[in-house]
C-alpha cells in the first residue's frame, strides 16, 4: 500500500487523517501544532519527531525562559546582548 503525506491537522485536516489511518493507510504527518497531532500520531506503528516539534519540550521552554530573563537583566544593567540592528 501507499504511503499518504498530510499536511495539516486542523479540524478537517485531522479527521481526514484519521480516516486514512483507519483505512490502513501508512502516514507521514506534517502538522506545526504537535497538541493537535498528538492523539492521531500516538496510535501510529510509528513516527518521526522533527525539529520543528522537538523544541517544544518542557526543558527547552524552561531554557528559553531563561535566556529571556538572562537578556532582560543584562539590557537592564546596561550590557544589552542579542541586539538586532
Amino acid at each position: 500500500m501507499e504511503r499518504v503525506g498530510f499536511i495539516g491537522l486542523g479540524l478537517m485536516g485531522q479527521a481526514m487523517a484519521r480516516n486514512l489511518q483507519r483505512a490502513n493507510f501508512p502516514l507521514t504527518v506534517f502538522a506545526r501544532n504537535m497538541a493537535r497531532a498528538r492523539e492521531l500520531v500516538l496510535d501510529l506503528p510509528s513516527f518521526l519527531l522533527t525539529p520543528h516539534v522537538a523544541w517544544s519540550s518542557r526543558e527547552t521552554m524552561q531554557r528559553l525562559a531563561d535566556q529571556l530573563f538572562e537578556n532582560i537583566e543584562a539590557f537592564v544593567s546596561g550590557s544589552p546582548r542579542n541586539l538586532v540592528g
